[in-house]
């Protein structure tokens, strides 16, 4: 009997005790992160080195290493508004053109998959586009936001660079 009341104590105990984390981390020796301009290195010590693959809308990285960033889009259109970004894939620059009159100012800015902002650029509506210049970026994938100071319009782009 002793041995019983012994058990169950020790698996009521036991009961809320979680299993598994689904959050992502790694124990590791050393590791550490730098950046030069336009290069950026992140590294951990006892990872094995990895490659990520990018096929039309998809991207497979592997590793613990991963970046931890949401992408949340969102459009609100309280008034017709025509947007192009172009071109997608890009070498030199991309244009952002709308077509309405802009109130107040449109803001486009420009992200590492990290989630470093690398590029702001802002219209006051006197003209009707805003190039980014993307020569001395290196060839990544790249977050691409517009919004206006209205706040009818937000959306993000994925950018790919060659």
């Amino acid at each position: 009997m002793k041995q019983i009341l012994v058990l169950l104590a020790i698996m009521s105990l036991c009961l809320p005790v979680a299993g598994q984390s689904l959050s992502p981390f790694v124990v590791s020796a050393a590791g550490g992160f730098s950046s030069n301009g336009d290069v950026n290195l992140s590294w951990t010590s006892g990872e094995t080195v990895t490659e990520t693959r990018f096929s039309g809308d998809f991207i497979l990285t592997q590793g613990f290493q991963q970046p931890d960033m949401r992408i949340v889009s969102a459009e609100h259109l309280n008034k017709p508004f025509d947007l192009r970004v172009y071109p997608n894939p890009a070498t030199d620059f991309v244009r952002v053109e709308w077509s309405r009159e802009i109130e107040g100012y449109i803001r486009v800015e420009l992200y590492d998959l990290v989630g470093r902002r690398l590029i702001i650029r802002q219209s006051d509506g006197s003209t009707d586009y805003i190039n980014i210049e993307l020569q001395s970026l290196q060839r990544s994938t790249y977050l691409l936001k517009v919004n206006t100071s209205e706040g009818d319009f937000s959306k993000t782009y994925r950018i790919v660079k060659h």
